[in-house]
């Protein structure tokens, strides 16, 4: 009988202790979940750098351009995001996931974006100033960029581009069409 009832304590134990780290597993998921993603440099996201073999000193030309402009993108994109309540970078966020949902690109994506932010006109000046900032850093980084590639490179980078252009544009997701029950 005694070891029945210790049995049975053992057994509502490790029931106990199975949940408890069920659950504690669930929250590290969520947390891990929540964790910013860390920024890319705009010279780690270049599509135009795909497929480009780069020799040691190259790259290391792209390291000193990295530390030259890296701070200065992620410093704008910093006063960029300043800018913006909580409540707008929701919207921001759900207004990007839509837009992609509907494939939007460019101009239009950007421009649903921003109705959906609701910016004030002193947030539009000063994310007209800031874009400018980051438009003028981005076209350093390309001159620079494109100072580093020897001919071949080039030329390798005329066909990627000329490649990527005869790619079809992925299609929208359709959404299923709701269903009346008469």
């Amino acid at each position: 009988m005694r070891a029945v009832r210790i049995l049975l304590t053992v057994a509502v134990v490790l029931m106990m202790t199975g949940s408890l780290l069920a659950a504690d597993q669930q929250k590290k998921k969520a947390a891990a979940k929540k964790r910013p993603q860390p920024q890319r440099s705009v010279l780690d996201r270049l599509p135009m750098l795909k497929g480009v073999q780069f020799s040691d000193e190259q790259k290391s030309k792209l390291a000193e351009l990295k530390k030259e402009i890296g701070p200065k993108l992620a410093e704008a994109t910093k006063k960029m995001q300043a800018l913006l309540t909580e409540e707008q970078k929701k919207a921001r966020a759900a207004a990007m996931k839509a837009a992609r949902e509907a494939g939007k690109k460019g101009q239009e994506a950007r421009k649903a974006v921003e109705e959906a932010m609701k910016l004030t006109d002193e947030q539009k000046a000063k994310m007209a100033e800031i874009r400018k900032e980051m438009a003028e850093l981005q076209k350093a980084v390309h001159q620079k960029l494109i100072g580093l590639l020897t001919p071949e490179q080039k030329e390798q980078l005329k066909k990627a581009r000329a490649a990527e252009k005869k790619k079809p544009e992925p299609r929208a997701k359709k959404k299923p069409a709701a269903t009346t029950g008469s």
